[in-house]
């Protein structure tokens, strides 16, 4: 239940999705136990060497790969292939960002219904892999879509569990970041998306034709059904999770030390705290239904998974609200550095009055306007190698420093017209995941 705020609604619907696919897996691997009488025998052979993971595995032939930039990626791949699926105007669209047999694959899933929009809860895990020679990766992805039936009824929410298989053309190399932050042209650099015909609107070529990077080739929707009603237990209290332990990822200490090494100058704690700061920014943008204050403080394909949020709650008649937003820790769990982007991962601890209500004035349906909600959450802020803002002030652009009044939905500042969700100036929030549903970092 990774893209959310609403901590009390969001996250009884994600609790119970991580539950069903808990459940679904037992049934498939109910079995494959061994019989009683079979007999394992130890072999006397040198345990295997461990192979490298994501993303070490693709920086070993591609030294400008980066592993953040790339969950971004993927992330705007879905969510753009989900909202053009359903469009047999836009085919050869969807072509650019999948094979023929993964459109299909994914077309038939939701044949008869019409998607409205997209609610990513779970982000996704990554697995690296060889096949015929070309270096795969899967990306498993849990995910909610808002859709209307077949029969015309009113929209449901349908709970989705799809593995995806990126690969690229052996030999191939990571771009600049600029050009993986779009679907652009590979060929002529330009940004713009591709027409309805699949075509760069610049050079008229075709966006598949020799594309080097990375696109679909296999798809597989393990999971598809409708998601049961949320039920909204009244109260406050600890969410679930919040006992559990803080993951570190095992080489934290080595990783924290080359990066303050890095940065001789830089206060660690004050960097922590900043993002504390955002995290409470944010929490007051969604509660007072000022969404686009959030735009300058997130990644283009984390706020966009937001907006789905925001959309479904409006659809229902609801509104959450997140009030006295207090942070009592933050924990460094991670930190990564790459050629292109710095990032540093961290559990946040905090409380707040959490409740939903509807919005025509029928009363809190869920969680308590008086009792505090206790929770934690794991963020992943990201920023370009040697960014540097020009103020602190969370509340003034990054880059020059003037008021976010004139900032746009696209991210970009009108008074000096720069793009400050990219992570060029400051940090940005990239990736939001829950205490109960995270297992690994890196």
């Amino acid at each position: 239940m990774l893209l959310s705020f609403p901590a009390l609604l969001v996250g009884m619907v994600a609790l119970h999705n991580l539950t069903q696919r808990g459940q679904r897996r037992a049934k498939l691997y109910a079995g494959d136990a061994f019989p009683a009488d079979t007999v394992i025998r130890r072999l006397d052979r040198p345990p295997p060497k461990p192979r490298p993971t994501f993303p070490d595995a693709i920086r070993s032939v591609d030294p400008h790969f980066s592993g953040a930039l790339f969950r971004d990626h993927v992330l705007l791949v879905y969510t753009r292939a989900v909202a053009l699926v359903v469009d047999r105007s836009a085919e050869a669209m969807l072509d650019t960002l999948l094979n023929r047999r993964s459109a299909d694959t994914l077309r038939g899933s939701l044949l008869g219904w019409r998607a409205l929009g997209l609610v990513t809860i779970g982000h996704h895990t990554v697995s690296v892999r060889r096949a015929h020679g070309t270096l795969c990766v899967d990306v498993t992805f849990f995910s909610n879509i808002t859709a209307t039936p077949p029969d015309g009824s009113a929209d449901v929410l349908l709970e989705r569990e799809e593995r995806w298989t990126f690969a690229r053309p052996p030999g191939a190399l990571s771009p600049e970041p600029a050009r993986l932050r779009t679907l652009g042209c590979h060929g002529c650099g330009s940004t713009a998306d591709p027409g309805l015909d699949g075509r760069c609107p610049a050079c008229g070529a075709p966006r598949t034709e020799g594309a080097p990077q990375w696109r679909v080739v296999e798809l597989e929707v393990v999971y598809s059904d409708r998601a049961p009603s949320p039920e909204l237990p009244m109260g406050g209290g600890k969410e679930p999770g919040l006992e559990r332990s803080t993951v570190f990822h095992s080489k934290l200490r080595k990783r924290r030390a080359d990066f303050l090494a890095r940065h001789p100058d830089l206060d660690l704690n004050a960097e922590l705290q900043r993002m504390s700061d955002m995290f409470v920014q944010l929490q007051q943008a969604w509660t007072k239904d000022a969404w686009e204050e959030a735009r300058p403080l997130m990644s283009d394909a984390l706020f966009t998974a937001n907006q789905g949020w925001l959309d479904q709650l409006k659809r229902a008649g609801l509104r959450n609200r997140t009030v006295g937003v207090k942070v009592s820790k933050v924990e460094l769990c991670d930190v990564a550095v790459d050629v292109w982007v710095e990032v540093l991962t961290v559990r946040i601890f905090a409380s707040c009055l959490d409740w939903t209500e509807r919005v025509d004035g029928g009363g809190v349906v869920g969680g308590s306007a008086r009792q505090r909600r206790e929770f934690s959450e794991y963020w992943t802020f990201m920023r370009s190698v040697g960014a540097r803002r020009k103020t602190a002030d969370l509340q003034a652009c990054p880059s020059c420093g003037a008021p976010l009044d004139k900032m746009s939905m696209a991210g970009v500042c009108g008074y000096c017209e720069s793009k400050v969700t990219a992570g060029d100036y400051d940090w940005v929030a990239t990736r939001i995941a829950q205490d109960d549903d995270v297992d690994s970092l890196g």
